[in-house]
């Protein structure tokens, strides 16, 4: 797949979104408010770091908890 390709297909996913964010009536969300707000959850719920990083494709766990310590802090 050719990365004019790759690009037009998250330009037709973000503007899906945008629509669907718009015809909730709720904020404008990006893809990656998306990944940020689940991992977020993810962790408050109690899911494991190492799983947590797994599932985000983060190679270190050290990764997700640099990004996401404050998640685990604000508790």
């Amino acid at each position: 797949m050719s990365s004019v390709s790759i690009r037009r297909r998250e330009t037709s996913f973000q503007v899906r979104l945008s629509s669907a964010c718009k015809l909730a009536e709720i904020p404008r969300y990006s893809p990656h408010d998306l990944r940020h707000r689940y991992a977020s959850l993810k962790l408050r719920e109690g899911v494991p770091v190492t799983d947590l990083a797994a599932q985000l494709g983060h190679s270190k766990k050290s990764m997700t908890l640099d990004t996401y310590s404050h998640v685990m802090i604000d508790e």
